[in-house]
């Protein structure tokens, strides 16, 4: 993890990172495209984000986020497991308390030193996956090794325990689908388009109000405008550097 003092968030927002609150950790294998923002999430390991994007709070671990997703306060995802068929689901038993809690130093005569030789992991990393344009309201939780297609839309306060087809809106616990944004037709023309490979700037003219319209707009002009292909900011590489 890489501490994130004032200086540092210094040179996170001269990158294209707004990421609130000095005296933090960042996963420093956090990767993203700037502009994006996490404000003042939790990030643990295997995350990365896409331009436009922006998280106001909560926390994430093993999740591919794509471009021009909006995430509300308290969201939560990528929450790992814990071992359900050995002795007991606590991490106590395979991982150092100093790994959990901080007053495990006072008591280390009876917590783990170090992790104990066992033939296989306690768990394994579940990735999720998050493409383009996805909106998840306040308070909503992704399981982990889910898949949100692009446009879809989840309730706040919903749980989603299974993949979530393009620009569904879904709520509840577990989250079902409640409708779909647009009908299938033109829910593939729009995927077709590939739309979030661009910039406000470039779409502002477009009528992005109407959505066949712009779809027919796009399909014109697309061959003849640069997508914005920005290069990746790693966060240990940039500190590094």
């Amino acid at each position: 993890m890489a501490w994130i003092d004032a200086p540092k968030l210094e040179i996170l927002k001269a990158n294209g990172l707004d990421f609130y609150a000095a005296n933090r950790p960042l996963a420093d294998d956090f990767s993203f495209e700037p502009p994006c923002s996490l404000k003042f999430t939790t990030v643990e390991h295997g995350c990365s984000m896409g331009a436009f994007s922006y998280i106001v709070s909560g926390f994430m671990c093993g999740v591919s986020i794509g471009r021009y997703c909006s995430f509300g306060e308290g969201v939560q995802i990528g929450r790992q497991n814990h071992p359900m068929d050995w002795l007991s689901t606590s991490p106590f038993l395979y991982l150092p308390g100093q790994q959990i809690l901080s007053a495990a130093e006072t008591f280390n005569s009876i917590f783990l030193e170090q992790p104990p030789q066992i033939p296989k992991s306690p768990t394994s990393l579940r990735l999720t996956v998050i493409k383009n344009d996805v909106w998840v309201g306040h308070g909503a939780i992704i399981n982990a090794g889910v898949t949100i297609e692009t446009g879809a839309i989840i309730a706040a306060g919903s749980v989603v325990t299974k993949d979530v087809p393009a620009y569904a809106i879904m709520g509840g616990n577990p989250a079902q689908i409640i409708r779909y944004r647009f009908q299938a037709t033109i829910i593939a023309r729009l995927l077709e388009s590939q739309w979030w490979q661009f910039t406000p700037e470039q779409i502002k003219s477009w009528p992005f109000y109407d959505i066949e319209q712009f779809i027919g707009v796009i399909n014109q002009v697309r061959a003849d405008i640069q997508a914005y292909m920005p290069n990746k900011v790693n966060i240990q590489k940039l500190f590094l550097s």
